[in-house]
């Protein structure tokens, strides 16, 4: 994008074809697919595109200089290319690690804020809450209504051999198919 920015229209195509694979993301997220679904919507919509985008990376590096923006950018894709097409391969993987990045960032931040915290056991207690809470935020689990149900349960003697029920995914797993049987009423919305 840097590239572009400065002028450099060559990136343009390779620029436009990352555009195409996040489009089939959006159709993908608005179809609401399971991680097969996404797969193979991706290995025969974005499989191609990547073939496409390949191409046009291997024609142009030669006639790109290595310390441009351009140069750079093709430098990072080369070299990170098997993690950046992991994806295709596994509908489970999000085409960006962005999101990541985002909660990686909200750590750091209450890292900072969190320099005095009393002791060395009240931190270690704190970044395991926080490790829940930003396990919440991938699972998609709204944190204050997951945290209510799971202390009542601990605190009404949940089973120490079930403990697994209670992180965050297989919890949320629970309450959807919770959600889905005939007769429910007053269920918790989770998200």
């Amino acid at each position: 994008m840097q590239a572009l920015e400065q002028g450099d229209r060559r990136a343009q195509p390779m620029i436009d074809l990352y555009g195409a694979l996040y489009h089939v993301e959006r159709t993908a997220t608005e179809r609401n697919l399971d991680a097969t679904g996404r797969r193979t919507l991706r290995q025969a919509e974005s499989v191609p595109l990547w073939r496409e985008l390949e191409r046009a990376i291997i024609d142009i590096t030669p006639k790109v200089d290595k310390k441009a923006p351009l140069g750079k950018a093709i430098h990072y894709w080369t070299r990170q290319q098997p993690t950046l097409r992991a994806f295709l391969d596994d509908g489970r993987f999000p085409i960006s690690n962005a999101h990541v990045e985002r909660l990686l960032r909200v750590v750091s931040t209450f890292r900072k804020n969190s320099l005095f915290v009393g002791s060395l056991d009240a931190g270690e207690r704190y970044a395991n809450v926080l490790t829940v809470l930003l396990n919440c935020e991938l699972a998609g689990v709204n944190p204050y209504v997951y945290l209510v149900d799971v202390i009542d349960k601990i605190a009404a003697d949940w089973p120490a051999d079930r403990v697994t029920e209670l992180l965050p995914r297989a919890w949320l797993a629970a309450h959807q198919a919770e959600q889905q049987r005939p007769g429910q009423a007053g269920v918790v919305a989770v998200t």
